[in-house]
């Protein structure tokens, strides 16, 4: 509650990014 949308738009975008990161590595 009373959290910045903006904030968890960023957040998740950060998690996305992090996990297609890790399975470029893994499939490498």
């Amino acid at each position: 509650e009373g959290q910045d949308p903006d904030r968890i738009e960023a957040e998740l975008h950060q998690d996305s990014e992090q996990i297609i990161i890790a399975v470029k590595l893994e499939i490498t």
